[in-house]
């Protein structure tokens, strides 16, 4: 491997080349010096200066003051100046360049240096003309000081304005074009691609390229016919169809590459005494201002136009991608969005709106309200008619809240609720019909739970009702008994302590099968390696100990399986299977109960719970697991009717299964859980169990 380049080579080579680049332009200035007076009407080197400059970094500045030093000493004396002014001619081209960077770079840093925007918007061009004014006033300034203190006449006023008014223009049309092509050919020579940069560049259809033409022979045509053919007429103004030409159908960079090739041809007419400033201007002095303010407003009119077109097609484009995006988002949102003009014209209407009212349609002059075969009717039964329907209410003037409604079918079954939202919006144009937004929010899943939890509630105030109301009525038997003196012996008072110990026990256990269907429900689940036969003994063995009849039942538990589950709900799920199986036998029957757990494969295991008892009608095996629900043949026997439903919340939380099998003789249930081998680390609440953590 080669030696290292060292690290002052490159920002030598970069000063040379911009230094070189700087003396060529100072020389092609130096040719367009007045007659014995140091000044020139051309100042090319003005716009090398401050891009040498802008493109340069802390790095490179000390070499670029090097070079600048000598650069400026060099345009100095080919200018003639005295010694004096030879030595301080570095300090104006500072001025100019530090001038410009220093307002370039706080009003748009995004410019320069590499690595800048090649998309302006307005606010940057303004910044851009703005520092093009201030470095040119500065270098004027500094320029038209020194040789008034050395007593030369381009030391007055109108040299002033001259120097100032050529540095503008200059910096303006080359300073343009070298901030805008800069960045994207400074990256190109970068990644050793430049000439494929310019083949892109060039690369353009069929048409483009007609076009091009044409504009190219016109530009020639009307700048020759202005400056040399018709010199003598003002038509300067003509060329501004060119400038707009271009500004509208092209980039701001070609915008900068014609004002500069346009604002050349003029300058070089005019200082040959062609075209209309040369013609009507006597002062040579006037004669460059009046031409170089012409190629300033030339470049920025184009300038300006190219900008605003290029910022007006992004904005369109960002305009279409949100609205692509809004209608994206309109088409997953749940609630339905609908926007009504007048009374009879629906503007728009998401998907979920139109599956809302199922054939509701969007048109010209579609519907306002569902189809007929489906109704909307307020919550207190009457019907929703066109004129009180929400969207004409808003048009009167009224904000529509959370009102609720029914959708019904035609037979007056409810299909679903609905809660509405309808809000008056302005016009889309003056003069138009104003609009109304209306959102449905589809509440028939709140208004089902609001109805279960007061089919539910009604449950508890009944089955809690009989047995205080046995309570109540014994207890008052005993209070008036006592009251009055009476003597009771145990043969009276044993039947009613009786009675009111099985009320109380009745309670109890209702209250307790509340308090598993809420622990089944809220509990967070904790899951661990639950050893399935284990916990079924566990319960069985306390089953066997609580039963009040003269024998006890017989349970059995078999095989083998560890389950990943709450040992917690796991157990009330099997304390309720086992417990229904030792209640719901034949009178004189003695309960056989047969609990058997088998691991199925690597991720289920599997507990089967089967009985001697009255069995389950086929027509009942799926809404035993509803709340409340008792199976007919069962209701000489007590019970909440909470206990399956308690059981396949809790499977279903575990993500398992629980269903009822056919036998020949009482019930099968079977359980499914995730199965655990091994030792297992507690999975994430209410999470689903994967299959990883049941392997």
């Amino acid at each position: 491997m080669g030696r290292p380049t060292p690290h002052w080579v490159q920002p030598t080579r970069r000063a040379i080349v911009w230094g070189l680049l700087c003396a060529l332009a100072g020389e092609i200035g130096v040719h367009t010096t007045l007659h014995d007076v140091p000044l020139s009407l051309v100042a090319p080197n003005a716009a090398v200066v401050v891009l040498w400059f802008a493109f340069g970094t802390r790095r490179t500045l000390p070499y670029d003051l090097a070079a600048l030093s000598v650069v400026g000493l060099l345009i100095g004396e080919r200018l003639g100046l005295p010694l004096l002014l030879v030595v301080t001619s570095p300090l104006v081209l500072l001025a100019q360049a530090a001038s410009f960077v220093v307002v370039l770079r706080r009003l748009a840093p995004g410019l320069a240096p590499h690595g800048g925007r090649e998309d302006w918007a307005l606010r940057d061009l303004a910044a851009f003309v703005a520092a093009a004014v201030t470095s040119a006033l500065a270098m004027a300034a500094t320029a038209t000081g020194t040789q008034w203190l050395a007593g030369l006449p381009s030391g007055d006023l109108a040299a002033f304005l001259t120097r100032w008014g050529r540095s503008t223009a200059t910096i303006t049309a080359v300073g343009a074009l070298g901030l805008l092509l800069g960045p994207a050919l400074h990256r190109a020579w970068r990644e050793r691609r430049v000439a494929a940069w310019v083949r892109g560049g060039l690369t353009t259809s069929p048409a483009r390229r007609i076009e091009l033409g044409f504009l190219l022979v016109t530009a020639v045509a009307l700048n020759v016919t202005c400056f040399v053919v018709l010199e003598g007429l003002p038509l300067t103004f003509v060329l501004f169809v060119v400038v707009a030409w271009v500004g509208i159908r092209f980039s701001a960079a070609a915008v900068a590459a014609y004002s500069l090739a346009s604002g050349t041809f003029a300058l070089i007419a005019t200082l040959e005494g062609h075209g209309v400033f040369a013609v009507t201007i006597d002062d040579p002095y006037q004669r460059a201002v009046v031409a170089q303010l012409f190629v300033m407003v030339t470049a920025c009119t184009g300038l300006v136009l190219a900008i605003a077109r290029a910022q007006l097609i992004a904005a369109e484009a960002l305009a279409e991608s949100r609205l692509a995006m809004l209608d994206q988002v309109l088409a997953e949102v749940d609630d339905g969005i609908a926007l009504f003009e007048g009374e009879s014209h629906v503007l728009m209407i998401n998907r979920a709106g139109k599956e809302l009212f199922e054939n509701f349609e969007a048109g010209t002059s579609g519907p306002t309200r569902p189809a007929e075969e489906i109704q909307l009717y307020h919550f207190d039964g009457t019907r929703v008619t066109d004129d009180n329907s929400p969207h004409r209410r808003a048009l009167r003037g009224q904000v529509i809240k959370g009102e609720d409604f029914e959708l019904r079918r035609p037979d007056g079954s409810v299909l679903r609720y609905l809660r509405m939202n309808a809000e008056a919006l302005p016009p889309a144009e003056l003069g138009g019909q104003p609009r109304v937004l209306v959102t449905y929010h589809d509440i028939t899943g709140d208004r089902l739970r609001q109805d279960a939890l007061a089919t539910f509630a009604g449950h508890v105030a009944h089955d809690l009702r009989n047995p205080l109301s046995v309570v109540e009525a014994w207890n008052e038997v005993l209070t008036d008994t006592v009251s009055h003196g009476e003597q009771l012996t145990p043969e009276v008072l044993l039947p009613m302590t009786t009675r009111i110990g099985v009320a109380s026990a009745r309670m109890r256990d209702f209250i307790k099968g509340l308090l598993d269907y809420t622990l089944a429900r809220d509990r967070t689940l904790q899951p661990e390696a639950v050893d399935l036969v284990a916990l079924a003994s566990d319960v069985a063995a306390l089953r066997e100990l609580r039963t009040d009849d003269a024998e006890p039942p017989v349970i059995k538990v078999l095989g083998a399986g560890t389950a990943l589950a709450d040992r917690e709900l796991i157990r009330i799920v099997l304390d309720n299977l086992v417990a229904n199986a030792c209640k719901y036998v034949a009178p004189g029957v003695r309960p056989r109960v047969m609990v058997l757990v088998e691991e199925l494969d690597a991720l289920t295991v599997e507990v089967c719970v089967a009985d001697n008892g009255i069995g389950i009608p086929a027509d009942q095996r799926q809404r035993i697991f509803e709340s409340f629900h008792r199976v007919e043949r069962a209701g000489r026997f007590e019970g909440t009717g909470l206990g399956l439903g308690i059981c396949r919340r809790i499977v279903e939380r575990h993500r398992g299964t629980i269903s009822v099998e056919d036998v020949r003789e009482g019930a099968c249930l079977r359980v499914t859980l995730p199965r655990a081998v091994g030792r297992r680390a507690a999975a994430s609440p209410d999470q689903p169990i994967s299959r990883s953590a049941a392997v």
